[in-house]
């Protein structure tokens, strides 16, 4: 009764008892990003001919200053005993966007001067500037857990919390879950067994997913805001949005299922999948009456549905290599059906 030590090295089987030593590995990764774009453009549209000719000539400059900053953290845990492989991942991630630009512009250009030398002072007759500050900031805390079984049986959990400065404090964090699951019908035994089958079709694979993910807002539609109004010839204040304080986060349930294969050799790959996402909690600007007094006569509200759903096929493949050339190919197909199944009503 002779102990057989396997080729692994990590399975020792005898007459009695399997001993299995796993293999562990851990790692942990920080990560900080500092993004910037800085950009200057001039445009001219000259008088004489194409766009400027109907303005009378314009000249205009613009300067943006768009910043990000982002924060990373992971920590990856797998685990590997005889057929079984565990992977883990924990993180948490902050990002921050910060947006400044301004233009001036000139129309009605009275020579042609200003507008070669990029001037906008005094360049025409109608002048207007503009300008905008927006910053922006999201915070996530999520997990993940995969498992498969000898390369056969797949299966992933993740979970997020993110918080959208967007939203109104209290209720600012969502709760966002997904699963997904895999069969590798090739590595089955009656596949396998089968030259045929084995033959021609090297890989395949059906799929399922689910999912509920958080669509990002931008700005802050849950404060009420004020901007620059005239008073007479006087400089002052007024409404300029209607906050709403009871935002909820858009929410996005999404559905997968589909198939991956490869024929003869690999040399061939086809893909396909149904998908479907309906989209609920949608933040559209509700029309309220002109004597609400409401700025722009509309407030954000958590009102409508919208549905997209389809089908992708995907066909790729080598139809002649060799070590100096290849010949390849790849070709998709997709059909995509959106509906609006339901937005506010008018007495609402």
């Amino acid at each position: 009764r002779n102990n057989v030590l396997s080729s692994d090295k990590h399975r020792i089987v005898n007459n009695s008892f399997v001993e299995i030593t796993p293999i562990t590995n851990l790692k942990i990764r920080s990560t900080f990003v500092y993004d910037l774009l800085a950009d200057y453009s001039f445009q001219r549209n000259d008088p004489r001919h194409g766009d400027g000719f109907g303005s009378q000539g314009v000249a205009s400059n613009t300067q943006q200053n768009i910043q990000r900053i982002s924060w990373q953290n992971y920590a990856n845990y797998n685990k590997t005993f005889d057929k079984h492989n565990f992977y883990l991942t924990a993180g948490y991630e902050i990002q921050k966007d910060l947006t400044k630009w301004f233009s001036a512009t000139g129309s009605q250009v009275s020579d042609l001067f200003f507008i070669q030398e990029n001037v906008i002072t005094g360049a025409g007759a109608v002048q207007s500037i503009g300008g905008n500050y927006s910053e922006s900031a999201i915070e996530s805390f999520f997990g993940r857990f995969n498992y498969d079984f000898a390369g056969k049986y797949f299966f992933q959990a993740t979970i997020r919390r993110d918080g959208l400065s967007s939203l109104a404090p209290e209720v600012r964090y969502g709760n966002f879950p997904g699963f997904s699951a895999g069969w590798r019908i090739s590595e089955e035994n009656f596949w396998k067994g089968s030259s045929s089958l084995s033959r021609i079709v090297n890989d395949l694979k059906l799929k399922a997913s689910y999912a509920v993910v958080g669509n990002p807002v931008g700005g802050f539609p849950y404060l009420s805001t004020f901007s620059n109004r005239p008073y007479g010839n006087i400089s002052g204040l007024g409404p300029s949005l209607q906050g709403n304080r009871d935002l909820q986060w858009e929410r996005s349930t999404k559905y997968d299922i589909g198939l991956e294969a490869s024929f003869l050799n690999n040399r061939f790959q086809f893909g396909f999948d149904w998908f479907l996402n309906d989209i609920n909690e949608l933040i559209l600007n509700v029309p309220t009456p002109p004597t609400a007094g409401v700025p722009n006569n509309s407030i954000s509200q958590n009102i409508g549905t919208q549905r997209n759903q389809g089908l992708e096929f995907n066909l790729s493949g080598d139809i002649y290599s060799n070590k100096n050339f290849r010949w390849g190919f790849f070709a998709n197909f997709t059909t995509v059906q959106n509906e609006i199944t339901s937005l506010y009503s008018i007495g609402e």
